[in-house]
C-alpha cells in the first residue's frame, strides 16, 4: 500500500523486494499468534490503522524494537514504555 501511494520507493517489484529481504540472515516471519492479535485488539485507541497496531503487538510480545517514522507509534511506545522504539 505505501508503494502504490508513492510512500515508499523500492529498488525493486515488491514481491522481489519482499523475497530478498526474507532471504537474509536473521530476518523472520512472525506468524500472529492469540496473543498478538488480543494485544492489538486492546489497543485501538491508539492507532485506526489495524496493520499498525499489529506491527506494535508483535513488537512488545517479542520484546523487540521497533524502527518506524510514524508519530503516533513514537508517541505511544515513548509514554508507554512497552518496548523500544527507534525512529527512523
Amino acid at each position: 500500500m505505501l508503494v502504490r501511494k508513492n510512500r515508499l520507493q523500492l529498488p525493486q517489484p515488491s514481491q522481489d523486494y519482499v523475497r530478498a529481504l526474507f532471504a537474509l540472515d536473521g530476518v523472520v516471519e512472525e506468524p500472529i499468534t492469540a496473543e498478538i492479535a488480543s494485544l492489538a485488539a486492546i489497543r485501538p485507541d491508539f492507532h485506526a490503522d489495524l496493520a499498525d497496531r499489529m506491527i506494535v503487538a508483535t513488537a512488545i510480545a517479542r520484546t523487540a524494537s521497533l524502527i518506524t517514522r510514524d508519530d503516533s507509534i513514537i508517541r505511544y511506545l515513548r509514554r508507554t514504555k512497552a518496548t523500544a522504539v527507534i525512529p527512523s
